[in-house]
């Protein structure tokens, strides 16, 4: 008795990859958002604990302090941000427009939204001015 060769026919190998394809057509733009919404809460995260830092600073030394980038934030105030460009998702700056006050940026590196924070209040604004609506209080 001769053994019959099982295979599959062109047919069927066609439609397993059209299935495959309108499953990853389906599930590709949901990653997407999930990771860009997860690496925006990363920036806010960020700089909350900036503004916290600048608080404790304040009341140790009686006023803000200035950073450059991720480096001088962490050395300056204690912290433990990701580095900045090349390899992470933000680039943290803190600049003094006027003496008792402080603005915390974070640029993104992937050309992700900006986000900042003023130091008179604890909420996350986007690029455009716009409040997010999301505050620690």
């Amino acid at each position: 008795m001769v053994a019959k060769k099982i295979s599959f026919t062109l047919l069927e190998l066609v439609i397993v990859l059209v299935l495959v394809a309108i499953l990853a057509s389906i599930g590709m733009p949901m990653f997407v958002r999930t990771r860009q919404r997860a690496v925006d809460r990363e920036a806010r995260t960020n700089l909350h604990l900036i503004h916290a830092a600048q608080r404790v600073r304040e009341l140790e030394d009686g006023s803000f302090v200035a950073c450059a980038d991720n480096n001088d934030c962490n050395a300056d105030l204690g912290l433990e941000l990701s580095p900045g460009t090349p390899n992470g998702n933000w680039d943290y700056q803190v600049t003094i427009p006027a003496a008792g006050t402080f603005r915390a940026e974070a640029n993104g590196t992937m050309g992700t939204t900006n986000w900042r924070m003023r130091d008179n209040d604890d909420c996350a604004w986007g690029a455009d001015g716009q409040f997010t609506g999301e505050c620690q209080n």
